[in-house]
């Protein structure tokens, strides 16, 4: 499969576009990494949304964001590709019948030089693009980290337990597996706290009929003007 065939088949499989943004304001994710792009960045975001607070639109914008990382497994997953995402040029467009406002474009995948064992490679997307793009946003939004953090891992734990799974044309592999190296408590390393570990271990673990979690903290997205709470909000009764 040549690059723009990958592209084609994310496309249909993610919500990720692989092209500039052609309606709409813009703004370089790849530039959040720095606290101060961020916070003006998602001050933006928040008027366009006419969200109440900063957090509720740094929250949502990394939810959408995601799906970034989620693009990346499967890439790899797919073609043996990996990306830096640091390195890569993502952005989000504003739009308003997209999902929070929000869609999702990679202009510019970049792949790192070197081959890598999957252990090292999910360490760089971890170390080289999550953790300093959640820690950026935490600051820049005022959010709590703990929100943005699971933001990730609900796509990450979807990804795992019910997207890879139904791709037919993807090698399958036993994917609970794949998911506890993620959840693992010294995955990445005896002196990191893996913040996905937590949220599985010690989170909610209420299930719903379809298997998805129900979230152990809020996105915020019922703060939107007219917005809902998600089907797997903590704030909904059993």
């Amino acid at each position: 499969m040549n690059r723009q065939a990958l592209f084609d088949y994310l496309e249909e499989v993610l919500p990720v576009i692989f092209d500039e943004p052609a309606l709409g304001p813009e703004w370089d994710v790849s530039a959040w990494l720095n606290p101060d792009f961020a916070a003006e960045d998602i001050m933006h975001i928040k008027t366009l949304q006419d969200a109440p607070k900063l957090m509720v639109a740094g929250s949502l914008s990394m939810k959408r964001t995601a799906h970034v990382l989620i693009c990346a497994l499967l890439a790899y997953y797919k073609e043996g590709v990996q990306w830096n995402l640091a390195a890569s040029d993502i952005r989000i467009a504003y739009e308003a019948d997209a999902p929070f406002g929000i869609r999702l474009h990679i202009s510019h995948a970049v792949a790192y030089k070197e081959t890598m064992d999957s252990k090292a490679y999910f360490h760089k997307l971890y170390f080289d693009w999550c953790k300093p793009l959640i820690l950026s946003v935490e600051k820049a939004a005022k959010v709590n980290k703990l929100v943005l953090w699971e933001n990730f891992f609900i796509y990450i734990r979807w990804f795992y337990l019910t997207l890879a799974p139904k791709l037919s044309d993807l090698d399958q592999q036993n994917w609970e597996d794949e998911l506890s190296r993620w959840t693992g408590k010294t995955f990445f390393g005896i002196h990191e706290t893996n913040p996905f570990y937590h949220l599985n271990e010690f989170k909610a673990k209420r299930l719903m009929e379809d298997g998805s979690r129900v979230r152990s903290t809020c996105c915020y997205k019922v703060q939107l003007p007219g917005g809902k709470n998600c089907k797997t909000c903590c704030q909904l009764k059993a």
